[in-house]
């Protein structure tokens, strides 16, 4: 069973996408903080990660170039999925290897496709 950690602060936002992970039979790990889900990366690397960008503490993106720092060959997507759509979140997110941005509101359906795309990757 693939793991995903899912870091949002957002309790609905959360619910909302476990559910959908766990009914397509995914093992869900949450976090609410930046902070918090590189913790459990640094204790257990999970399949995939999806995260917010906005967060306290850490942000995503934050999060995201911490992760890479540490893990040098990092073998795990990461989906970022918010509601903040610039441009230069989506150039940021594009320079990124294996890094791909989803805006809220996401529909179930298409976060599950996300995340098996992403995996099949």
């Amino acid at each position: 069973m693939k793991t995903i950690l899912i870091a949002d602060d957002d309790a609905y936002v959360t619910r909302v996408l476990r559910l959908a992970l766990e009914n397509h039979g995914f093992s869900v790990v949450l976090a609410s903080t930046g902070i918090q889900a590189l913790e459990k990366i640094r204790n257990s690397v999970p399949d995939c990660l999806v995260t917010d960008i906005n967060m306290p503490g850490m942000s995503g993106r934050e999060l995201v170039e911490k992760i890479d720092e540490e893990f040098k060959v990092r073998k795990f997507p990461i989906l970022i999925v918010s509601s903040l759509v610039s441009r230069d979140l989506k150039e940021w997110v594009e320079g990124r290897v294996g890094v791909v941005f989803m805006e809220k509101p996401v529909s179930p359906k298409s976060l599950v496709s996300l995340v098996e795309s992403a995996l099949s990757s």
